[in-house]
């Protein structure tokens, strides 16, 4: 069984402003998955330097980054990023750099393989 995951909806906008910004989707529950493709579509990013990765957790209290971090760019999304036997919770986050703004879907799909 496949569940869809949307982590950002369609489009996002989100805002490094003068510091930058960490931006983190809400946490999904994929405990009868064990892997998952996201995809980060990037509509528009005004420079380069943001990024994407996936956290994961098993009590919602401590976040521990899965792989690494994706950067993003405009245009069509790279390779999906692949979690494989997640913890019980994961989370997407976007870091957007001081001074951009980036537009964006984010989306992964959750199976048992």
């Amino acid at each position: 069984m496949n569940d869809t995951i949307v982590w950002f909806q369609k489009y996002t906008t989100l805002i490094g402003g003068p510091a930058g910004a960490t931006y983190l989707s809400d946490p999904f529950e994929v405990t009868a998955q064990n892997q998952i493709n996201s995809e980060v579509f990037v509509v528009a990013a005004t420079a380069a330097g943001s990024t994407a990765q996936v956290f994961g957790s098993s009590d919602m209290l401590t976040w521990t980054p899965i792989g690494a971090a994706t950067p993003l760019v405009a245009g069509p999304p790279p390779a999906a990023i692949a979690t494989v036997n997640p913890p019980r919770y994961v989370q997407l986050q976007v870091v957007v750099p001081i001074g951009v703004t980036l537009t964006l879907w984010a989306k992964g799909v959750a199976r048992m393989t």
